[in-house]
């Protein structure tokens, strides 16, 4: 790679060990030493945040394989981790019972062993559970550890386990016989992360350590041997895998990085190359999760929920969901690659099934670098699921099975098959998720209770190893305690602390028998009985006063709250801690307390109960004593340091007595005196005293770490039975001790304290852990303690609740070494059960040995987990939910705070009543008023009593409102915006809603669709479909392009036919001879396009083609779909896209009947709301009609239709005033009712808002004469109106009394009567029809809406069926795809040879045309050089000259390309080179004349002939040309049409496949159910004695109307077969008919050619050849042109003859000039001799002038006259020098000339 770095690295290949092989074992290095040599040759990593890539290699050089004995199965029980004992008799004290925990935040920590088997991690033990039975088998680590990471073989036979520790091992077992099959040593120095076996046969497996070597290694595990090593990087690992696809290629990634690796044998060994993945642009994630896709690229999650598509090391494209939304919300756990799927699982809870070729073919575009795509499958499979793994079960009957790792603490089975019958989600089994924060044994039974961080409290019995039952509450739980007998005496109360402060009490009580299934199978249940919020933080301790007299819990909040046990656990009050608590214990009448800083306290318990008129319940009078712990640790290590020195100052001593008395015997009398001795006392002493001060150094170190480090917290207490005194564990550096304290002696300020005795703990591998967790046994002859690294440790005790010394122990590594402290120890009332919990989830109980004989011998039985004793039914009690409510304390001092508002509260309505008196006096006074006469009414001006008071009051009412509208103008918009939005969501979506129109005078009534507003999406979708929706038009029938027509060439010819008649009708005359001719060329292209328009013999009518095609397709037997040979139509195969066409077409033409029956529906409510309108008009006249009618002539008026809420429920979200009002009243009147609830008062008359009911009034007069009125009002109104109408009329018509009209008056009364009788039954009449049209109306859509519902109901069903179909064409599309594609390709491909095939035949006939006129062209050269010799003595030897073959040499013209060096090139030489050139070219040409031209003979028919001859040997190469030409594109073209054959085999098989599978597929569509709705009389299916039968199952569902056309069609089919019979009888005859005409036209073209050579014999005696007879005739231009060229030939000789003289004279002239120049050169000779001679002379005379110049003037300066004269004598001569240098120049050149005799050239003047 360009811009990667090549490390290469040789590492030593590491030698297995094998147990029991002693050669091996002395053969492998020590692994200290194997660790320093791969650390020297550790390749340095790539730093985070470069930008290249750095790619290293580690190379192994593999010794040669020699044969090695196979290795056996190990001894599992010998070589597994056992407990560690010091100091006591080895024995079993502990025995794993069952394990109720599971590491569910463990990467990738479940795994299917085989088909009811799943495998997973716990603590140091391995899991097996059998999903059926839910038994659960152990398997502990070797190394006692811990378990890093696991991984099953392909074959599910075996399954590895990597371990935890210092150089931890790879354990693999057999699956069956958990047997330890082979042990992998030396993998990494502490941990390993994750292993995988190679795909396939599983030979290698791949492992990848932890801190702090990262180390990746590949194993050949079944040898034991590593293959190759390498760091794999620099942070944490959490996955490798082997490649699926490419053999030798991995992957690995972790924190922030992603890794591709490659495994390449080279010359130098076996090599491994890292690529690191580059992000570029993209956030930097750590990746979880990826797949490696077929194609070598991998897709990887990311932290933030997307995908991203790896291809060659850098990122192709991020994809997300559509809309920008992610894939997953949160991290991507698993990714996997199934049958074409892609199946991913996020920490969000869901899976999510994608297709693998739209991820595959995902690229960016130029809009975005996200790719977009919607899942096939999402599925959710709980709540508050965090999913971290998926594993593929392997039954065979569920193959979409999946199991998944929930890290809310369950384990999943999922069903993930794509249809609509999928299962739901299943619980397996669940467990606490999180460290467990609490454990406590009931004091009755073998019963525990669980809590932890997550929130959940669980119930197990101890002795049937099953869960009770379980609860969860929404906050975490932080302590957990099962009271003592003195508070509860059944022993089933529960107490549980939680992380937002509040304390919930729980009953353990048998679940009904009826409610059992609804409790999940659960037997017993967890009953709430109280919850109080004592802390506004987490609970962190609880504890129960011995006599069961008071509650005291302790939290993070620095209170200790006090609560009684009586009923409602009164609270008693709290008291303030210096830190946060961690330990609370009751001692006698005190309370000891603990908290983080170290500091411990003594509170008195609290007797009183709380005064409930005080304020807080804050106890500030209990007294209370406080000691701050301060560490000693380091006068500890100095006591032991000096303690050591003396041990070994004393050995040293006895050792020098022993030295000498052995001396001293053996030396006798000689012995020396004792200065020997003190000196070794000194050398002695200053060894101590060096060792003294590293000692102290050493101390002096820890305590500075101490000081740095801070206070150290107290994280176990267990106190002294019968004593003051009690025992401390701690954490940071005072770690490794047990120290003794006591509060004896403490005061109530806080003072340090110095621990006055302490225990060292043994230590861990040299380092000092704290002790999370310590206990007694129940006979308190054994101590208990919980170490941070996972281990459980018993230590015997010589005095029962005294701790005197940890020296001996019983040690056994139960949780994780790395975060599995032991935060909880339990021991049951009888001390057969240990129960312990750890931070890693895990929970163990082991069958405990702590019992003396004697107590074994009165062991009870198991009793029962709830008392049998009748008791009391349990009453459920509220929980609090509401994290943010208050506590205890906080409820306290809100009760003052609400007191106080009550107060004011109740003064306001005291004022609210006086008010709401005066109000009612006002309105008294108001009525009193109105009931006197109008003239003694008072108006309402009269009673204000000052105007420009009334004026400042309605100013500043209306600076009150404007404030008003200010202040809530934000709350108005905000009001307004929510209303636009619920508009938009929930209103704008419908685009009908459900309008209910009822017919007048029935109940009938129809009713609206309800359809959805076609979304924008859908919209363009539909318009593509219907833009894209076009017919396919093949290129001809057959599906080739149109190649040439038959009547092409035809066509063609006359074009030509039709030039050269122009020709011939041309001005210029014709001679007969060409005439002829021309009429013969004519003649000769019609016949040949007469020939050319034949039809083939086998050719076919094009209409009869069409018939049988049609015949094929529309005539025969019907095949089933069904049925084995049913072969699907091209025009009827169904794919993805034309379904999808389907679906949306369907969808529109469903949403298309819904909104045109809507549409019809909204205008007939329409009409409905324009009748009323017009009733109420017609009702108002008809009304003023019958008023001037007498009463007995009324008539009922017609009723007005009510138009109901349902008719136009758009009217809702149309508040006019009167709802607004309405609202106000009901919220008015629910604060107030709230008021009285909350003051206790009764009824108030509300706030100052108002006037009661006054305003109320006011407020609907103005209702009232607002224009915006109700429907419902509309009518009132104007019936109002038509009352008071027709009163007023009434009383006119009254008034006038009968008797006092005349005759002529009471005639006209008569005819007004008449008349507006007439009118009034004409408008009932008219009202009549109108109602009586909207009735049938509403009867006519109603029948529609049926019609239109019944088929909406079968399109529904159409949709689901053609969705199902879409399902399953999706599975089908890849291979489909595959199949079309090969089809078509395969085709074209036939198609392309075709075309080929069209164009060399057109190609052929070209060279056919073309050599046939080469042909002819070599006929007419022979006939005019039969023409040109004519009548000649010498024809036959010209003939003979001319057909004579003679062998041609082609000439070549070679261009030779001179330079010229300087100046001009030699003109002998170039004249030399013409006149051999031109002597070849004769000798050339004397090659080609064979012969002479005889005497006699005419040179220029000689010349002639010879002409014609070449001419005639350039026609017979071209024909010959075009012969090759054509056999080799016939042998190509024959070449071409087997490959056409070929193909066309290619294209059946191609086709048959393609038949095969498209029937395949329509069977599979068959077997989707199909919905067709049938009457009765539809049924056409009986039994044999025309009864129907009982089932139509096997009914064929077929179109009535095309059962009548085939019906039609065979009474069709039989006429047309009559007249099929009666055509082919008259075509027979007709070919008949033909037949003797054409045997006629034969006979007449044989007559017309013997009677054409019968005249041709008598006319020239024999056959002969027309044309060839003309051209012997005479041609007298030729002879005028052979006469011509004569006489231009013998003057072109004569002046070739006076050149060559001329060439002779000037080659003459030349060789006397050579000659001339010769003797110049000679005497240029002689001149530059002299010159030589002149130039020494001048040089010697030179230099004795200058010496005698010197000496004459005595080392003077020379006269200036005399330098300027010698001066100009130099230049002279120098001028001289050069004329003469010019001058031998010139001569030397050849061919050069002499300048006339001159002057030599100055100094400045050019030389020509």
């Amino acid at each position: 790679m360009a811009d990667s770095e090549m490390e290469s690295t040789d590492v030593e290949h590491p030698q297995s060990e094998t147990s029991g092989n002693a050669a091996d074992s002395e053969a492998t290095p020590e692994p200290r030493k194997l660790d320093e040599e791969m650390h020297d040759n550790k390749i340095s990593e790539a730093q985070e945040g470069e930008s290249n890539v750095r790619v290293e290699e580690t190379l192994v050089l593999q010794a040669p394989i020699e044969e090695e004995p196979p290795i056996s199965d190990y001894d599992y029980e010998n070589m597994k981790s056992s407990p560690e004992v010091v100091k006591m008799p080895p024995s079993t004290l502990l025995e794993l019972s069952h394990s109720f925990g599971y590491e569910c935040h463990k990467r990738s920590n479940l795994l299917v062993l085989s088909k009811d088997v799943l495998l997973f991690a716990a603590g140091n033990y391995v899991q097996l559970f059998n999903i059926s039975t839910k038994q659960q088998t152990y398997l502990r680590t070797l190394g006692g550890g811990g378990v890093g990471a696991i991984s099953v073989h392909p074959s599910h036979t075996l399954f590895a386990v990597g371990e935890k520790g210092s150089h931890p091992v790879i354990a693999i077992y057999t699956s069956s016989e958990l047997k330890l099959h082979r042990l992998l040593r030396e993998g990494t120095e502490e941990s390993y992360s994750h292993m995988d076996f190679s795909p396939g046969d599983g030979s290698l497996l791949a492992s990848v350590g932890g801190s702090p070597d990262f180390m990746l290694t590949v194993w050949d595990w079944k040898r034991e041997k590593v293959l190759l090593r390498s760091k794999a990087f620099s942070q944490d690992i959490y996955r490798v895998t082997f490649s699926p696809v490419i053999p030798g290629q991995l992957t690995t990634s972790g924190t922030g990085h992603i890794r591709f690796w490659k495994m390449a044998n080279t010359f130098t060994g076996l090599k491994l190359q890292g690529q690191l993945g580059k992000f570029g642009r993209t956030e930097l994630s750590d990746i979880s999760a990826y797949v490696e896709l077929p194609d070598g690229k991998v897709l990887s999650g990311t932290e933030w929920g997307n995908f991203l598509l790896w291809d060659g090391g850098f990122i192709k494209v991020e994809i997300s969901k559509k809309g920008k939304k992610l894939c997953h919300n949160g991290t991507v756990e698993a990714l996997y690659l199934v049958e074409g799927e892609l199946i991913s699982a996020g920490i969000d809870g869901f899976v999510r099934v994608w297709d693998f070729e739209t991820i595959d073919n995902a690229d960016i575009t130029e809009a975005s670098t996200v790719f977009e795509m919607d899942p096939l499958v999402e599925i959710k499979v709980g709540t508050d699921v965090a999913l971290k793994s998926l594993s593929q079960s392997i039954d065979p009957d569920l193959p979409t099975v999946w199991y998944a790792q929930d890290a809310g603490g369950a384990i999943w089975k999922t069903d993930l098959v794509v249809s609509h019958t999928r299962r739901a989600p299943e619980k397996v089994m669940g467990y606490h998720s999180g460290p467990i924060t609490g454990i406590s044994c009931s004091p009755t039974g073998f019963t525990a209770a669980s809590i932890s961080l997550n929130g959940s409290v669980r119930v197990y019995n101890l002795h049937s190893r099953e869960l009770l039952c379980h609860t969860k509450y929404p906050s975490g739980g932080c302590s957990l305690l099962w009271v003592p007998l003195t508070m509860d005496q059944q022993g089933t109360t529960i107490l549980s602390g939680h992380e937002d402060g509040i304390l919930r009490i729980m009953k353990l009580e048998e679940t009904p028998q009826h409610l059992q299934r609804q409790k999940d199978k659960q037997t017993h249940q967890l009953t709430l009985t109280h919850a109080c919020k004592p802390h506004n933080k987490g609970i962190t301790a609880i504890a129960v006063h011995p006599e069961g007299k008071v509650l005291a819990t302790g939290s993070k909040d620095c209170t200790v709250f006090f609560l009684g046990t009586g009923q409602g656990y009164p609270p008693i009050g709290f008291i303030k801690t210096p830190a946060p608590v961690t330990i609370l214990r009751w001692r006698k009448t005190s309370l000891l307390i603990c908290c983080e800083d170290g500091s411990m306290l003594e509170s008195q318990m609290p007797i009183a109960q709380h005064d409930d008129a005080a304020k807080s319940f804050l106890l500030d009078q209990l007294p209370i004593t406080i000691r701050q712990l301060t560490s000693i640790k380091d006068k500890l290590r100095t006591a032991e340091e000096e303690a050591r020195k003396a041990a070994v100052r004393e050995k040293r001593r006895k050792e020098r007595e022993a030295a000498k008395k052995l001396k001293k015997e053996q030396m006798g009398e000689n012995y020396v005196s004792e200065d020997e001795e003190e000196e070794e006392e000194e050398e002695g002493e200053g060894e101590s005293k060096g060792e003294s001060n590293v000692g102290k150094e050493k101390i002096a170190e820890e305590s500075s770490k101490g000081e740095v480090s801070g206070l150290s917290s107290i994280l176990a207490v267990i106190p002294e039975q019968n004593s003051d005194r009690f025992w401390v564990s701690m954490g940071g550096n005072d770690a490794g001790y047990m120290y003794q304290c006591t509060m004896k002696g403490a005061s109530s300020s806080s003072e340090k304290y110095e621990p006055p005795f302490a225990i060292a703990i043994p230590n861990f591998a040299g380092r000092d852990l704290p002790l999370h967790s310590m206990t007694f046994s129940s006979s308190g002859e054994y101590l208990l303690t919980g170490a941070s690294n996972g281990y459980v440790r018993i230590h015997p005790l010589s005095k029962a609740f005294a701790v005197a010394s940890l020296e001996s122990y019983w040690a056994l590594s139960v949780h994780d070494n790395t975060y599995g402290a032991v935060t909880q120890l339990a021991v049951t009332y009888d001390d057969q059960f240990v129960v312990t919990g750890g931070a890693d989830g895990n929970i163990f109980v082991f069958k405990a040995n702590l019992l003396t004989a004697l107590q074994q011998q009165l062991k009870q039985p198991e009793p029962p987990i709830v008392a049998t004793k009748p008791k009391a039914a349990v009453v459920p009690a509220t929980d609090i939910e509401d994290a943010t409510s208050y506590s205890i304390e906080d409820a306290k001092q809100k009760t003052e705070h609400d007191q106080m508002m009550k107060r004011a509260e109740e003064k306001k309505q005291h004022v609210r009543r006086m008010v709401a008196s005066l109000r009612n006096i006002f309105q008294s006074l108001l009525q009193e008023s109105a009931k006197l006469p109008k003239p003694l009414q008072l108006d309402r001006k009269e009673f204000v009593m000052d105007p420009d008071m009334e004026k400042q009051l309605l100013q500043q009412r209306d600076q009150r409102v404007k404030l008003v509208h200010s202040d809530m103008a934000w709350e108005s918009e905000k009001h307004t915006i929510g209303y636009e939005k619920l508009q938009k969501w929930f209103k704008d979506v419908v685009q009908c809603e459900r309008i209910i129109v009822w017919a007048i005078q029935s109940n009938h009534f129809v009713e609206s669709f309800r359809a959805p507003t076609p979304s924008q999406e859908y919209l363009e979708l539909v318009d593509k479909v219907l833009s894209n929706e076009k017919v396919d038009t093949p290129w001809t029938v057959g599906g080739r392009r149109p190649g040439r027509d038959p009547s092409y060439h035809g066509v063609e010819a006359k074009a030509e036919g039709g030039v050269g008649g122009g020709q011939e009708g041309g001005p210029h005359g014709l001679s007969k001879k060409e005439a002829r001719r021309l009429r013969r060329e004519q003649r000769k292209k019609e016949w040949e396009e007469l020939f050319r328009s034949k039809p083939d013999e086998k050719l076919e009518d094009p209409g009869d083609l069409a018939a049988l095609q049609s015949a094929r397709q529309e005539i025969g037997d019907y095949k089933l779909k069904s049925s084995n040979d049913y072969v699907v139509p091209e025009h009827q195969r169904v794919s993805t896209d034309r379904k999808r066409i389907q679906l949306v077409m369907l969808r529109k033409k469903i949403f298309e009947g819904r909104l045109s029956y809507n549409t019809k529906l909204v205008a007939l409510r329409d009409q409905k709301l324009d009748i009323v309108n017009k009733l109420s008009a017609l009702v108002h006249e008809i009304a003023g009609v019958q008023a001037q009618l007498p009463p007995e002539m009324h008539k009922p008026l017609p009723t007005i239709p009510v138009i109901k809420p349902e008719e136009v429920p758009e009217r809702e979200l149309q508040p006019s005033k009167e709802t607004l009002h309405k609202f106000k009243e009901e919220m008015l009147s629910r604060e107030a009712a709230d008021k009285q609830k909350a003051a206790g008062v009764g009824d108030g008359f509300g706030g100052f808002g108002g006037f009661g009911d006054g305003g109320g009034g006011g407020q609907q007069s103005e209702a009232s004469t607002d224009g915006r009125t109700t429907d419902k009002q509309v009518p009132a109104a104007k019936e109002t109106g038509v009352s008071h109408s027709v009163g007023g009329e009434s009383e006119d018509h009254m008034t006038t009394p009968m008797h006092h009209m005349t005759s002529l008056e009471l005639q006209r009364a008569e005819e007004q009567r008449i008349r507006l009788q007439y009118r009034r039954d004409c408008l009932l009449k008219e009202a009549e029809e109108m109602v009586s049209r909207f009735d049938e109306a509403v009867m006519r859509l109603r029948h529609e809406r049926a019609l239109l519902a019944t088929s909406i109901v079968s399109a529904d069903l159409r949709h689901i069926t053609q969705f199902e179909e879409l399902q399953l064409l999706k599975e089908f599309e890849k291979r489909e795809m595959g199949l079309t594609s090969r089809y078509s390709s395969k085709k074209k491909e036939k198609q392309e040879m075709e075309e080929k095939i069209d164009e060399a035949e057109h190609t052929l006939e070209e060279k056919d045309a073309q050599l046939a006129k080469l042909q002819e062209q070599e006929k007419a050269l022979e006939a005019s050089f039969v023409e040109a010799v004519g009548e000649n003595k010498f024809k036959d030897f010209l003939l003979k000259v001319y057909r004579k073959k003679i062998k041609r040499s082609k000439k070549k013209v070679e261009e030779s390309v001179q330079h010229e060096e300087n100046e001009e090139g030699e003109s002998d030489d170039s004249d030399s080179d013409s006149l051999s050139s031109s002597e070849e070219g004769s000798e050339e040409e004397e090659v080609l004349d064979d012969s002479t031209c005889p005497i006699g003979c005419d040179p220029s028919l000689f010349n002639r002939a010879c002409e014609l001859r070449e001419k005639r040997l350039d026609l017979e190469d071209a024909i010959t040309e075009e012969k090759k030409t054509v056999e080799n594109m016939r042998k190509e073209l024959d070449a071409v049409r087997k490959k056409v054959k070929t193909m066309e085999s290619h294209v059946k098989t191609a086709l048959g496949e393609l038949q095969a599978f498209q029937l395949m597929k329509q069977q599979r569509l068959n077997e989707l159910d199909q919905v067709a709705i049938l009457r009765l009389h539809q049924v056409l299916y009986f039994a044999s004695r025309g009864e129907p039968h009982k089932s139509i199952a096997p009914c064929l569902v077929f179109p009535a109307s095309v059962r009548q056309r085939l019906m039609q069609r065979i009474k069709e089919l039989e006429v047309e077969r009559q007249q099929e019979k009666t055509k082919l009888e008259e075509l027979h005859l007709k070919h008949v008919s033909l037949t003797r005409k054409k045997k006629k036209k034969d006979q007449a073209v044989t007559d017309y050619t013997a009677k054409v050579n019968e005249m041709t014999v008598l006319k020239f005696g024999r056959l002969v050849d027309l044309e060839q007879l003309e051209g012997l005739t005479a041609n007298h231009i030729a002879e005028e042109l052979r006469t011509k060229l004569r006489a231009l030939e013998q003057k072109a000789a004569a002046e070739l003859a006076s050149k060559e003289a001329q060439i002779q004279k000037e080659r003459i002239k030349l060789a006397n000039l050579t000659r001339e120049n010769t003797q110049k050169l000679n005497s240029m000779a002689e001149l530059l001799e002299a010159q030589r001679s002149l130039e020494d002379t001048l040089n010697h005379r030179q230099k004795t002038m200058a010496s005698e110049a010197i000496g004459s003037n005595g080392g003077q300066h020379m006269d200036p006259d005399e330098r300027s004269r010698l001066q100009q004598l130099i230049e002279l001569q120098a001028s001289e020098l050069a004329a003469l240098k010019e001058e031998i120049k010139s001569l030397s050149v050849k061919g050069g000339f002499l300048l006339p005799p001159m002057q030599p050239p100055g100094p400045d003047t050019p030389v020509a």
